[in-house]
């Protein structure tokens, strides 16, 4: 049976000022020890306009860019100072109980406590020479712990932020937290490409292809489609031959109040956008293999992102939607120019960081509500819709707040369009995938499936975890091919052959995949 650390209860320090004894007070309520000197200089960061300028606890800052290997900071410093007695809870009080577990005595403050031992005065410098390590070593805590922290810590001053932009309070509706699995597999778990897999398999790279072709005309646009009557006067040279020869008088009087037959020429549709790429992950809320897609998606995206405005496809869209979590858009025009010219398999470390960074994502992307982690989100649509098609009201619901059309209008502006479905299924072999697509296709509509690409990732549902877990890839083009990928081995144990050594080889090899799928779909091999 395992024990807590000893409570060593003593006064408090009659000369430490109102702040800073308030401080102490507050965390000793918690059963968190805080020595004087760390409480004066909480106090004080916690008071400054720029929080990162500290020199004790500001340098916690800097560790959280540092876990997540960003460049510069994870935010300016007014953002940060907002979210600063939240940080003290989120950050500071998990060291100093790391602290008094290590040290196996905890030295707290209380009214009718003793006057401070040597005892106490000595635990109490030792716990400040462990907070200044950890404020100074990663390892100490772990990147995930400062991982997650970052994403809490940016989440929260960006509620606050909110809040006070919409004066409305503080901290309006619940506090949401960063997902600390999904965090360290975004963050902590970059993609591994294999060198030797990259240099066997060919690299699909979708061809330049002129702005008409992209923005999908159809192949009567800009000639004789039909016949429509028209009262217009410029549309008489295209009056057909048999309202022309009608005698003057009834020419004009159909001119006038019926409208004459002329041939029907519809304009070239506007080139706007270039490619729809939604993911529709239906995955429970516990399952880690839609964990695993969601971090996947995150690092795909980026990546596609740039592969499209290297080849002037700027005019994109990539949608994520989930059957638990909030949904995701990126448009795929890029913030700077000197990013679309970036090897997309080529970012790693800081840049990848950086990037992922600042598409906008995050911390919302791994963020759930701390009030009710396990609540679906109710999924827009009919009920007795199918699951798919809501998926793809969902996806799209992100576009349509931005354009005043119908969801079909909007689906239909795309040149090119790509559906991933990604579920867990009871039989990985119950199914072809032509009858998966077929049942796919009917499950998406009229209105999603129309010229749509479709792709699925797919594996076994087992709950028990007794079958051995593979993710198994389909589409429709032929050049992609069909993707098998088991889950690395548990441990050091050695990966069986066509095995992934690691999650971050599994990672890879599915974001190679997803992109080749994708881009397969602008040239059309489907």
């Amino acid at each position: 049976m395992t024990t807590g650390p000893q409570i060593l209860l003593h006064a408090a320090d009659p000369g430490l000022a109102a702040a800073p004894a308030r401080l102490q007070a507050a965390f000793a309520q918690r059963h968190v020890a805080l020595p004087a000197e760390l409480a004066i200089s909480l106090a004080s960061a916690l008071a400054a306009r720029q929080p990162g300028s500290d020199p004790f606890w500001g340098r916690m800052h800097a560790m959280m860019a540092r876990s997540l290997d960003l460049s510069g900071a994870i935010g300016g410093q007014l953002l940060l100072k907002e979210a600063g007695p939240f940080a003290a809870i989120r950050v500071c009080e998990p060291i100093l109980r790391k602290a008094a577990a290590d040290l196996g005595q905890m030295p707290l403050v209380a009214p009718a406590g003793a006057a401070p031992s040597g005892t106490a005065s000595a635990l109490e410098a030792r716990i400040v020479q462990f907070v200044d390590t950890a404020l100074a070593d990663p390892a100490v805590m772990g990147r995930p712990f400062w991982a997650a922290a970052a994403m809490d810590v940016l989440a929260e001053a960006r509620t606050i932020q909110r809040g006070r932009m919409r004066h409305l309070a503080a901290t309006p509706g619940p506090r949401r937290i960063a997902d600390p699995a999904l965090t360290a597999l975004v963050f902590l778990t970059p993609p591994d490409f294999d060198p030797e897999r990259m240099r066997a398999e060919r690299r699909r790279k979708a061809r330049q292809i002129s702005l008409r072709r992209r923005a999908g005309i159809r192949p009567k646009e800009g000639g004789v489609s039909g016949i429509r009557p028209s009262q217009a006067l410029e549309d008489i040279s295209d009056a057909l031959m048999s309202e022309l020869v009608l005698p003057r008088a009834v020419f004009a009087s159909r001119l006038l109040h019926e409208g004459i037959l002329v041939r029907h020429r519809p304009p070239r549709r506007d080139p706007r956008r270039d490619l729809l790429a939604a993911t529709l992950l239906e995955a429970g809320a516990e399952d880690g293999m839609g964990l695993i897609l969601r971090a996947a998606w995150a690092d795909y995206a980026l990546r596609l992102r740039v592969a499209l405005n290297r080849l002037g496809l700027a005019q994109s869209d990539l949608l994520l939607a989930c059957a638990h979590g909030p949904a995701a858009h990126l448009p795929g025009q890029l913030e700077r120019a000197i990013e679309g010219k970036l090897p997309p398999l080529q970012i790693d470390g800081k840049l990848r960081a950086d990037l992922l960074m600042g598409t906008g994502l995050f911390p919302d992307f791994l963020a759930w509500d701390a009030e009710r982690p396990d609540l679906a989100p109710g999924l827009p649509g009919a009920p007795d819709w199918p699951a798919v098609r809501r998926l793809l009201r969902r996806a799209t619901g992100q576009l349509a707040r931005k354009d005043a059309q119908s969801e079909t209008r909007l689906i239909e502006e795309y040149g090119a369009r790509f559906l991933l479905w990604a579920a867990p299924v009871r039989d990985l072999s119950a199914e072809s995938w032509d009858e998966a697509r077929s049942r796919f296709e009917q499950d998406l509509g009229a209105e999603g499936r129309a010229g749509a690409v479709l792709a699925r990732l797919v594996w076994q549902d087992d709950p028990a975890g007794t079958a051995p877990v593979e993710l198994l890839g389909q589409c429709d083009s032929r050049e992609v091919g069909e993707l098998r990928l088991p889950l690395p081995p548990a441990d050091d144990a050695a990966p069986d052959p066509g095995q992934p050594r690691s999650m971050a080889e599994f990672i890879g090899r599915l974001v190679l995949w997803m992109l080749d799928a994708t881009l397969e779909t602008l040239n059309g091999k489907a």
